[in-house]
C-alpha cells in the first residue's frame, strides 16, 4: 500500500532506490520530515493529509514489510477516522461535592497554547514530537507553520489531520504503544476551538 500509493506515484521516479523496501527503510523518517515540511516530491503537488497519515501510521506500527497485511487492510488504516462530535464544554471552574459534601473547584482544559501545552502536550505529545523530532510540537510557532497541511489552514478543524489522528479509533495519536491515555473527547472539543480560534 506504501509502494502503491505514496513510493510508486511520487518517489520512484527520482528516488530509483525506494523500488527497494531496505532501502526505503533506511530513509523513512527522513522522507517523512521532508514530506511533511513539503520539500517532497518536487516535481508534483504536495502529499494530501491522507496520504500523510498512511505513511505516519505506517512508521508507527514499524514500518511492516509484509504483503499479506497490506492486502488485508485494502481500504487503508484512514478508512475509519471517525469526526468528533461536539458537545458544551465550560472553559471555566465547575464545583464537584466529593464524599464530605464539600465543593472541590475542578480546573477545566482552556483552548489556549498555556493551557493546552500542559495539559495535553507535554503529557501526551512531547515524549516524541518534542525538539529535533520530525514533526515539533513544543512550541506555538510550530503549529503556525505546519497549519497549512496539520490544521487544515482553520478551516474545517474536525477534518483536519491533527483532529483525525487524536480522534482515529485505527491509528490513533498518541498511539497505543505509547501506553500513554488518549485524549478524551472533551480534550479533542477544546482543541478544536483552540485551533478555530487561531491558536490563542
Amino acid at each position: 500500500m506504501i509502494k502503491s500509493q505514496i513510493l510508486e506515484p511520487h518517489c520512484t521516479q527520482c528516488h530509483r532506490a525506494y523500488n527497494d523496501y531496505d532501502s526505503f527503510f533506511e530513509d523513512k523518517d527522513i522522507a517523512l520530515q521532508a514530506i511533511v515540511g513539503a520539500r517532497m516530491p518536487k516535481n508534483s503537488s504536495p502529499l494530501d493529509s491522507e496520504l500523510i497519515i498512511l505513511l505516519q501510521s505506517w512508521i508507527d506500527q514499524g514500518a511492516p514489510n509484509s504483503a499479506v497485511q497490506e492486502e488485508n487492510n485494502e481500504d487503508g488504516p484512514i478508512a475509519d477516522l471517525p469526526s468528533p462530535s461536539r458537545t458544551n464544554t465550560s472553559d471555566e471552574t465547575e464545583p464537584n461535592d466529593d464524599e464530605t459534601g464539600d465543593d472541590v473547584v475542578v480546573t477545566r482544559l482552556q483552548p489556549t497554547w498555556e493551557s493546552i501545552n500542559k495539559e495535553i502536550l507535554q503529557p501526551k505529545c512531547l515524549r516524541c514530537h518534542g525538539s529535533g523530532s520530525f514533526l515539533e510540537l513544543d512550541d506555538k510557532q510550530d503549529f503556525v507553520d505546519n497549519s497549512n497541511w496539520l490544521l487544515n489552514d482553520y478551516v474545517d478543524v474536525e477534518n483536519s489531520v491533527l483532529v483525525q489522528r487524536l480522534s482515529s479509533k485505527t491509528i490513533p495519536m498518541p498511539p497505543k504503544r505509547s501506553g500513554i491515555a488518549p485524549l478524551t473527547q472533551e480534550e479533542i472539543n477544546i482543541v478544536i476551538k483552540w485551533v478555530e480560534a487561531r491558536l490563542p
